[in-house]
């Protein structure tokens, strides 16, 4: 069992470092502080994919190497703000970019949510990479008032509405 556990291990881990990547998906975590009354946002997202969407086939980015281009932060948020959208009881939350680290091939991206009001009904809205490829999965967990809700937003679906 243990031989069984190791060799699929290796081939996950393989997958992964792999320059081509076979499947699109991204992972965006979003939990509410109750100390600072915010929803902290992470997404995940392939590197190389993120760079395709931000500058294209011609335009090398380079994230995270010393050949970054100047804007990539500024490139970046303006492409997820495009992308990636919250509403509150039917109100649009406005979100701030703080950053981003490469990590190898994937690369966090760090958003926040301030003040945030009782919420009775939550739209997500990610079209993150679906005009780059149309198999592209991004999934989404959220916390917030004790509870835990997973979404998987498709081309077909790109939005979610929870109610509380």
């Amino acid at each position: 069992m243990r031989t069984v556990f190791i060799l699929l291990s290796a081939v996950a881990i393989l997958s992964f470092a792999s320059a081509e990547h076979k499947f699109y998906h991204s992972y965006t975590s979003m939990r509410h502080n109750l100390n600072t009354n915010a929803f902290e946002i992470e997404m995940r997202i392939f590197t190389d994919d993120l760079e395709k969407a931000i500058g294209g086939d011609e335009e090398p980015i380079r994230l995270g190497s010393d050949k970054e281009i100047e804007d990539a932060d500024y490139r970046i948020e303006n492409y997820i703000r495009e992308r990636f959208h919250v509403k509150a009881n039917d109100q649009e939350l406005y979100w701030k970019y703080w950053g981003m680290e490469v990590d190898y091939d994937i690369t966090w991206i760090y958003l926040e949510i301030s003040n945030v009001q009782p919420i009775n009904v939550l739209s997500i809205e990610n079209r993150i990479l679906f005009e780059h490829f149309e198999d592209q999965n991004n999934e989404i967990t959220l916390e917030y008032n004790g509870w835990t809700k997973r979404m998987h937003l498709t081309t077909a679906e790109p939005k979610s509405v929870i109610q509380n």
